[in-house]
């Protein structure tokens, strides 16, 4: 009986190998086993699950960590362990997440925020980055956002009629070809083109005025037009000069804290009928021939811009 209840004992268990610890031993079935058991510790990394979704749908979705590798978890006492693990760099990318999704000052999942909003204290802030308008698209004058930046409009309202180099008729002035003309002082010089219409309303004009006298050095005292500003920074003259080859509508110089020399040139555009006309109101106190105020070599004018009307 002894040797039989012996035999029963060494004859006992069914544990194979891999359930055995690894490094530990036992008698299983009258045989020696060696436990190949891997003792995976505290913690074990693993794999993002379902990817970005999660796994399941509605009230029974969730996010996992698998493909855990099989072996012994323990805690040691610790009440955190056993723990499944995995990279934040894994999670950040399986998410989504980056610094541009998230508004500057935040952070999530350890990724600090460089998204930008031109509402931050609003409840919910409208995102603009669809928009594709440009500021000729806009009325000019009035302002909008798009792609989250502020835009003034330099559109302009009812119809628009564009020109190119159109020559213009002189009055008021006499100008030479090739040399330097000198604008009358206290005077105001018109040119003017044909539309070929009667706006019933102007909203709006850019105009340029130009010139067709071509440099042959593409020297600067060769431009078009000279602006005597009257300002004492020329040793010798007491004089200093703008060039330009074009004069643009709405352009204003004056020197008027000059005591002893004045300029004052004013330029604009209006509308007589059918007549668009560009007009240079010029005075000056600088009355001298050689240093004169408003100079230009050209004898033939041309016009170009775009008008707004209705």
């Amino acid at each position: 009986g002894a040797l039989n209840d012996l035999y029963n004992k060494a004859n006992y268990g069914n544990a194979s190998a891999g359930q055995i610890l690894s490094g530990k031993t036992a008698l299983v079935g009258g045989s020696k086993v060696t436990g190949t058991m891997p003792d995976r510790g505290l913690a074990q990394y693993g794999s993002w699950g379902c990817g970005d979704a999660g796994c399941g749908s509605g009230n029974d979705a969730y996010y996992s960590i698998n493909a855990l590798p099989e072996g012994y978890y323990h805690s040691d006492g610790n009440w955190w362990a056993p723990e499944a693990r995995i990279s934040a760099n894994t999670l950040r990318s399986s998410l989504g997440i980056t610094a541009s999704k998230i508004l500057k000052g935040q952070s999530i999942a350890g990724v600090a925020g460089t998204g930008e909003t031109t509402c931050p204290t609003c409840p919910t802030c409208l995102n603009t980055s669809d928009a594709t308008a440009t500021a000729a698209d806009i009325s000019k004058g009035k302002t909008a956002y798009v792609n989250g930046n502020k835009i003034t409009g330099t559109g302009m309202q009812g119809k628009t009629y564009e020109f190119s180099r159109k020559k213009a008729t002189v009055s008021g002035q006499t100008f030479k070809n090739g040399t330097w003309t000198k604008m009358n002082n206290d005077s105001r010089t018109s040119f003017s083109i044909d539309l070929g219409f009667t706006p019933k309303e102007v909203h709006a004009c850019l105009i340029e005025l130009s010139g067709n006298y071509a440099s042959d050095n593409n020297n600067r005292w060769d431009a078009d037009f000279r602006i005597d500003r009257g300002y004492p920074q020329n040793s010798t003259t007491g004089h200093s000069y703008w060039y330009m080859t074009r004069i643009p509508n709405n352009l204003y110089i004056s020197n008027s804290d000059s005591v002893t020399k004045y300029t004052d040139t004013m330029t604009k555009c209006r509308v007589s009928g059918s007549q668009l006309i560009f007009d240079i109101d010029y005075v000056s106190t600088d009355n001298s021939v050689a240093n004169g105020a408003f100079w230009t070599r050209t004898n033939e004018f041309y016009l170009s811009g775009v008008l707004a009307y209705d």
